[in-house]
């Protein structure tokens, strides 16, 4: 048995607030369905089925987020379903309200080390930075920044487009390919210099 009911925008919905599957209208009018609005005017209560997730889980769901970053959906229903006892919940919809409520996404993570923020780290820093301003440092006058880009012919975005259930996987002419690395300068004054270098591959005889 299939709970089905009209928002009042004449749209059906199905119990977790999706759109219902479609509805012969002549033998099961929308408003004998279940009109909310009419029905929440005639009683003066709030009609319909509450939420499963309540702020409570929300608060519950951005902790548990913040201290493991890299759980999975179904690791996300393990903890939160262990955490509130009698909550029964099914992976999509606590997706769609991970995702859409409380606007938390799964993206690549970027790895930083321990040390990145660690309190030595940061007060190094602040010592290299002092140590600068007590010369004569410019860096809109008297500096050269100097970087380096690379490419090779198999760059492909990281990311791709599959199927449900099936790997993506992006076609390249070879898994290695060489790396053209190009070494630039730049100053206040303009470009210094720029050349492309090319790595000459070594062969070693047994």
């Amino acid at each position: 048995m299939d709970f089905i009911y009209e928002n009042g925008n004449g749209n059906i919905r199905d119990e977790n607030g999706d759109e219902a599957m479609e509805v012969d209208e002549e033998m099961y009018p929308i408003e004998e369905v279940t009109n909310v609005i009419e029905r929440e005017e005639r009683s003066g209560k709030a009609v319909g089925r509450p939420p499963i997730l309540v702020e409570e889980h929300e608060k519950s769901l951005h902790e548990l987020i913040d201290e493991k970053l890299s759980l999975v959906i179904s690791g996300v229903m393990d903890e939160i379903t262990t955490k509130f006892s009698g909550l029964t919940i099914s992976k999509s919809v606590l997706y769609k309200h991970t995702t859409e409520k409380c606007r938390i996404i799964l993206k690549r993570a970027h790895f930083h080390s321990v040390e990145r923020s660690s309190l030595d780290k940061n007060e190094e820093r602040h010592d290299w930075v002092q140590r600068w301003l007590r010369t004569d440092m410019d860096y809109t006058s008297n500096c050269i920044f100097i970087d380096e880009s690379a490419f090779h012919i198999n760059m492909k975005r990281s990311f791709a487009w599959s199927r449900k259930g099936e790997r993506a996987v992006a076609v390249v002419l070879k898994t290695r390919a060489k790396t053209t690395t190009t070494p630039g300068a730049v100053s206040p004054k303009g470009t210094i210099n720029m050349y492309k270098r090319t790595w000459v591959q070594k062969t070693f005889k047994k």
